[in-house]
């Protein structure tokens, strides 16, 4: 199977966007956290599960049996449980060291009992469902990964029982009526990523589906398209931060309309070359890509740990200068860190679990 080098350098981008947008914004000044295209970065996980479902429906279009459907869920089982496990491990001894001997440290006490429960959500990738609780498990950005698997399970039985002329329209009726679940848990007041995050998963990976269906035909992408729907996305997101959140029609902006637009930029990347490819498809951000689901899933302990000992246990006078510089470091870090995690955790456990598992 081809790899295609633009998507990988575009994780590696988005990665590196999910890191700044959550960084504890007590370290860093003002007037860059407040940035708007900051404060918006939380919606590229949305971009993270289009492109899941435009690779998986790359990959694995040919399943039709049940066979082919649990060979898929066991490659996609050893593709992120190892790092998943390892990372919940980590910070589950973390929390645990942190909130018996450093509690003057500890901004949210929680029970160790809690502390299990949360463990367990995480474990078990039930955190972005209501089925354990209404949390995000211990390590916060793995809802995401819950909702991914979730979303092949949803992809793999739809490939199975559907026939290839019915897939399309039912994939497009999963669609809508995960956009409608949306609106009424919302309007109850009962949608967060951390108990529905999984429906918001299935929109925009059944968004991806879509954009490998049409990547396949002769369309035509002009030049100016692809700048267009930046310039585009990003007029929109500041218009969600300032307004459209305070009404409801951002709900509609940030399950319907976004997904459909980041969609958009994903189809004209795959369709035509440029500047913007070149850079992508770079060492940089080719290396970046590689190791981007360890940088996903390792960050969130590094950006709560580092920071916070160093202005707060370290004492070190908090300037623009020294905010930025340890801003710096702490990313530096985390790609150091997730290259080691990469290369020892998720390589390694792949081609152990390959042999006795496929």
């Amino acid at each position: 199977m081809i790899r295609i080098k633009k998507l990988d350098g575009l994780r590696g981008l988005f990665c590196l966007m999910v890191v700044l947008y959550h960084y504890d914004q007590k370290y860093l000044p003002s007037t860059f956290y407040n940035n708007f295209l900051i404060r918006e970065f939380d919606l590229i996980v949305d971009f993270f599960f289009i492109l899941s479902g435009f690779v998986i429906s790359y990959k694995y279009n040919s399943i039709h049996t049940f066979n082919s459907f649990y060979t898929f869920i066991k490659k996609r089982f050893i593709r992120i449980y190892p790092l998943l496990l390892y990372t919940t491990f980590i910070f589950y001894i973390f929390e645990l060291v942190a909130r018996l001997f450093f509690q003057q440290y500890i901004n949210t006490p929680i029970t160790l009992m809690h502390l299990f429960k949360n463990t367990m959500d995480t474990l078990f990738m039930t955190n972005s469902t209501p089925i354990l609780s209404s949390e995000w498990g211990i390590n916060r950005p793995s809802w995401s990964i819950s909702a991914e698997f979730i979303s092949y399970f949803f992809f793999g039985i739809v490939s199975i029982i559907a026939a290839q002329k019915r897939k399309d329209m039912t994939i497009l009726l999963i669609f809508l009526s995960c956009v409608i679940l949306c609106i009424y848990f919302d309007s109850a007041g009962l949608r967060t990523n951390a108990n529905m995050g999984f429906i918001r998963c299935i929109i925009s990976f059944n968004v991806g589906y879509f954009i490998f269906k049409f990547s396949n035909t002769n369309f035509k992408i002009n030049n100016w398209i692809k700048p267009f729907l930046i310039f585009v996305t990003i007029m929109l997101l500041y218009f969600n931060h300032y307004f459209f959140k305070l009404y409801s029609f951002g709900l509609y902006f940030e399950i319907l309309i976004l997904p459909i637009i980041f969609g958009l930029i994903i189809f004209t990347l795959l369709k035509k070359d440029g500047f913007f490819s070149q850079i992508l498809e770079s060492t940089l951000f080719q290396f970046l890509g590689k190791i981007s689901f360890s940088i996903y899933l390792n960050h969130a302990i590094i950006l709560l740990f580092l920071p916070k000992f160093i202005f707060a246990v370290t004492k070190i006078a908090k300037s623009n200068f020294n905010e930025l510089a340890v801003w710096l470091t702490t990313i530096i870090i985390v790609i150091i860190y997730s290259t080691i995690t990469q290369k020892y955790i998720e390589q390694k456990s792949s081609t152990f679990l390959k042999k006795y598992l496929l």
